[in-house]
């Protein structure tokens, strides 16, 4: 493990909370660097559980181009608006990254 991401301090004490806001650790595993052909970048990470009633899952975290973002997502999971949303905030001046998650 290269590294270890916890959650709030005070989300870790109470294990109803964590659970009930889904926050967990994060053993990460491997981090995928930055690719300037697909605009991505993502971890593997092994997500640890809060509650011994669970096993640890593993799951894929990127980051990236939102239009990247989007061709790995199931279309169903995204606002019908995507492109009208992200035409509005980069014609404003925003920069946009798009953030996406999957158990493997």
């Amino acid at each position: 493990v290269e590294t270890l991401v916890l959650p709030p301090a005070d989300l870790l004490q109470d294990e109803q909370a964590a659970a009930e806001a889904g926050v967990a650790p994060l053993a990460l595993l491997r981090q995928l660097e930055f690719d300037s052909n697909t605009r991505l970048m993502s971890v593997l990470a092994l997500r640890l559980e809060p509650t011994q009633q669970e096993a640890p899952r593993l799951v894929l975290l990127s980051k990236g181009a939102p239009e990247s973002i989007a061709r790995q997502c199931v279309a169903e999971s995204l606002p019908p608006d995507l492109p009208a949303r992200l035409q509005a905030l980069t014609l404003g001046g925003w920069r946009v990254l798009g953030c996406a998650y999957r158990e493997v």
